[in-house]
């Protein structure tokens, strides 16, 4: 008996000061992730010039979003990719030349958003972070370059202990499941808050803080999977994070013009619709097309699209090289991310994602309430057997 209840002690000291220490960091990776589940929609909410207001009909030649684009981009600037929309009411987005900025991410681009259907601007941004580089950055790395990354995974694990102590502290003494879950458990509504919806949203939370970890370290928990596939030494998969890519300028003259690449890419597709296209750079002539096909397949789970490279020079259209078969990791790695962003589950599962970002920062500040009551309350305990033991004397 009192080694349980030692063990339980231990416990709950080390799922407090987690939820002490880890505070902040949770309350970031909770509001942000909400943010992320429907990126669109929050992208939309706050920048609403950013899309059309209408789904994608018929839409101008590339060459005049070009035209809109380099009127709209600073003087000087050169077109590096071009964004365009195909079954959704994204307006066209264009992006400047890539520059070097100190912050997480890709290069900074000035970008201008254009109407589909007229070419208009409709939206512009410049070098500087907006609200959605600040949703990424902070929960994929909490703003921070190199470290910040590492510090990302390390919560996922704490939140996977956090989790795991936590249930472990819900669960009854006596084993009775039913007083267990009824509301008045404790006489603090705080209280009780925090031990029904801990319980209920463990389940989740560990999937989500497991899959966040997974994707911070993927050789780590790879090596594992290839271990137990017997597929020692294939890739892990996973997003790299490694050192940052050189800054390349865009091309400052292309020989082919932008509607040409892209009308030799369509034809080399059968027809379909142009749905991204990257210019050619000063270190490599080559344009990048990506075509959405004309009809999807009825049981595919992502959008059709064809990639096309379209050398600059010659006209010469080929495909790019076919990947390899992912390996086993390489395939935990992508199912991770998909369940993690969202992506597999459905709307249920993204409705309980978007939740959980909210449970978790009210778990943190619930869970720091009920850790300053009952220090408050040893402190007045404390005070009272001081006051006693003085008037006893």
């Amino acid at each position: 008996m009192a080694n349980k209840l030692k063990l339980r002690q231990t416990w709950l000291f080390l799922h407090r000061w987690t939820g002490l220490i880890g505070l902040v960091g949770m309350a970031i990776l909770g509001l942000t992730g909400s943010a992320l589940v429907w990126p669109d929609k929050t992208e939309e909410l706050i920048y609403g010039g950013r899309f059309s207001g209408q789904p994608a009909g018929q839409l101008l030649s590339v060459d005049e979003y070009t035209a809109s684009a380099m009127a709209a981009l600073p003087e000087g600037d050169r077109i590096s990719a071009m964004r365009l929309p195909v079954d959704n009411s994204q307006a066209v987005l264009v992006g400047g030349a890539p520059h070097k900025v100190n912050r997480v991410g890709p290069p900074a681009r000035h970008r201008v958003w254009l109407n589909p259907q007229t070419g208009e601007l409709t939206a512009s941004a410049g070098l500087g972070a907006d609200f959605m580089w600040y949703m990424h950055a902070y929960h994929g790395h909490f703003g921070m370059k190199g470290l910040g990354r590492d510090l990302v995974g390390i919560f996922g694990f704490v939140l996977c202990f956090s989790v795991f102590t936590g249930v472990w502290l819900w669960w009854p003494k006596n084993g009775d499941l039913k007083k267990a879950i009824r509301w008045k458990r404790s006489p603090s509504q705080l209280s009780n808050l925090h031990h029904m919806v801990g319980f209920w949203s463990a389940v989740p939370m560990m999937i989500l803080a497991f899959t966040g970890a997974y994707i911070v370290f993927p050789a780590f928990f790879g090596f594992f999977v290839s271990l137990a596939t017997g597929q020692l030494g294939a890739e892990s998969g996973g997003r790299g994070h490694g050192a940052e890519p050189p800054i390349i300028p865009p091309a400052e003259i292309t020989a082919l013009a932008p509607s040409e690449a892209a009308g030799l890419a369509l034809r080399e597709a059968g027809g379909g619709q142009v749905a991204f296209m990257a210019w050619p750079t000063e270190a490599r002539p080559v344009w990048a097309v990506e075509i959405a096909c004309e009809t999807e397949l009825p049981d595919a789970h992502e959008p059709c699209r064809q990639m096309f490279q379209v050398e600059d020079t010659t006209g010469l259209v080929r495909r790019p090289p076919p990947e390899d078969a992912p390996s086993a990791a390489q395939s935990a790695a992508t199912l991770m991310d998909e369940i993690h962003a969202g992506h597999v589950g459905g709307p249920v599962w993204q409705i309980i994602i978007f939740l959980a970002g909210f449970i978790l920062t009210a778990l943190s500040l619930t869970g720091i309430y009920m850790w300053w009551k009952m220090r408050a309350g040893r402190i007045r305990v404390q005070a009272l057997r001081r006051e006693r033991a003085q008037a006893a004397e």
